[in-house]
């Protein structure tokens, strides 16, 4: 699918609102999606079903939470992998260049995002804006950044960890850098610059 735009209130997405099954092997290009509300994603805005797979380019907005490049709330114990997002997201917080929240014990891996990345109040991620899920093997090139006044709750790729285990992502130093760029990163998150993202040796560590 080219050209999508969708406007609405909340659980919007360029193939489903509200995701129950599995989405797999989809391409959605120039993508734009708006909505007043929460749960607004490229793909799906809500989902308790596995998404993998994907790839989007586009601008996601929001004026609620839970808003991403792929879903907005991602709410199931099967995974959301293999997934590309390139674009802009912007929401009020929880807001991720893959997911903008996430719950129950999924698996985030294997994701790439070339992403902007914002929350008018907190909680931005490259990847996953809030995580209550295990998240390893991604990789975000882009920036992830947050109103000031939101409590500095942004990170190369997790904005806020509620919960879950991580390892082996990998965000861009070089891009997401300055005052309130990427400034929250746990263990199981390493910066790299772009010429070290290059590098073969990055990855097999």
């Amino acid at each position: 699918m080219n050209n999508v735009t969708i406007q609405g209130k909340s659980k919007l997405g360029s193939v489903v609102g509200h995701n129950a099954g599995t989405i797999s092997n989809v391409i959605v290009g120039s993508v734009t999606i708006s909505g007043t509300g929460q749960q607004v994603g490229g793909i799906a805005g809500y989902s308790s079903n596995g998404i993998s797979r994907t790839a989007v380019t586009g601008t996601i907005t929001a004026g609620g939470s839970s808003v991403g490049g792929i879903v907005g709330e991602h709410s199931s114990t099967i995974q959301l992998s293999e997934n590309y997002f390139s674009g802009n997201v912007t929401g009020h917080d929880e807001v991720g260049g893959i997911v903008g929240r996430t719950q129950y014990s999924s698996l985030i891996s294997n994701n790439f995002t070339n992403a902007v990345v914002y929350a008018n109040s907190s909680y931005a991620g490259g990847i996953i804006g809030t995580s209550g899920s295990p998240a390893y093997y991604n990789i975000a090139v882009g920036t992830a950044t947050e109103n000031p006044a939101g409590g500095y709750a942004n990170g190369g790729i997790i904005g806020y960890m509620a919960g879950g285990s991580i390892g082996s992502n990998v965000w861009n130093k070089t891009v997401c850098s300055g005052a309130n760029y990427c400034l929250t990163n746990p263990a199981g998150t390493y910066s790299r610059t772009t010429a070290e993202l290059k590098w073969m040796a990055t990855y097999s560590s």
